[in-house]
């Protein structure tokens, strides 16, 4: 028995492109996050302070923007898994409106798939979301069994609900293109690996990050013309961690999967010839410097 919850299972109610309308919210992939909205102004400042955290209206599988992806068609984890159900008789029960749904404690495994919205032409506001969480925990409060996916634009915090020992599995399938549903059934059902590592760290907390995600504002001599100086220079991400000794929740390059490895005897000889300059010198071959006694070549 299958329990499943959250905005971001089911496909948008609406998917259509309306060449009569002028830009459609599904021109700029935004049938999920601005629905029903004038999308002329969609990068109005007076409408950019009120966009959510979330897309509300459904499943994404792109971000936002002139960039976006607006396939033929939409593989929704809700679509996968209720034809999984019926191959497999399994009795699967859904939710996709209620903040507090009722939760059958009977449940084999109970599924939240979420979602972080972006696109191009605002910031997102922010890496967490209170109402996404506080499903999370409800859910997991009658369910001991609870996996949470996440449909994410870039980084997302889990230190609200991470530690509560019902969560038995946070996915971040990130933004997954039209084979949404089918891909994330292979890999929940185990016929798939989940063999992808984080491109990003996951903090504890936003105050981790540092000023990354403190926009520069347009202020005194540069009201005008804003700019950023970047001074914290290369200390971005995990270097910025690690020159702060800090611990994130997720380094970068974490990912687990249904493989374990291990290592033995391991042994390595340093090569005294290799330059150790801060930066590459020497004669430009194929494949680059030798650095470190390594030469990539292809």
């Amino acid at each position: 028995m299958l329990s499943l919850y959250g905005y971001s299972a089911r496909n948008p109610d609406q998917w259509n492109y309306d060449g009569m309308g002028g830009v459609s919210a599904w021109s700029f992939g935004g049938e999920s996050a601005y629905q029903g909205r004038d999308i002329a102004g969609a990068f109005a400042l007076e409408f950019q302070e009120s966009l959510p955290q979330i897309a509300p209206n459904g499943t994404i599988i792109s971000g936002g923007g002139s960039g976006a992806a607006t396939p033929a068609y939409i593989s929704s984890p809700f679509d996968a898994l209720n034809s999984r159900a019926y191959e497999d008789g399994t009795a699967l029960f859904w939710d996709f409106t209620s903040a507090e749904p009722y939760v059958d404690a009977a449940s084999d495994a109970c599924i939240i798939i979420l979602n972080a919205f972006a696109s191009e032409g605002y910031d997102r506001p922010g890496i967490r979301d209170k109402y996404s969480d506080d499903l999370i925990r409800h859910v997991a409060q009658s369910c001991n069994n609870t996996i949470v996916v996440f449909h994410n634009a870039g980084v997302r915090l889990v230190e609200d609900f991470i530690d509560n020992p019902n969560v038995t599995a946070v996915i971040f399938a990130h933004l997954p293109g039209q084979e949404s549903g089918h891909a994330l059934a292979s890999i929940l059902y185990g016929e798939s690996n989940p063999s992808g590592k984080l491109p990003y760290t996951v903090a504890a907390n936003e105050s981790d990050y540092g000023d990354i995600l403190k926009p520069d504002l347009p202020e005194g001599q540069f009201e005008i013309f804003p700019q950023s100086n970047f001074t914290e220079g290369a200390y971005i991400d995990y270097r910025h961690f690690d020159a702060k000794n800090i611990t994130p929740r997720f380094e970068f390059g974490f990912g687990l999967s249904y493989t374990t490895f291990s290592y033995s005897n391991l042994k390595i000889d340093r090569n005294t010839s290799s330059s150790t300059d801060d930066y590459p010198s020497g004669p430009v071959e194929e494949g680059g410097p030798l650095i470190f006694g390594i030469q990539w070549r292809w």
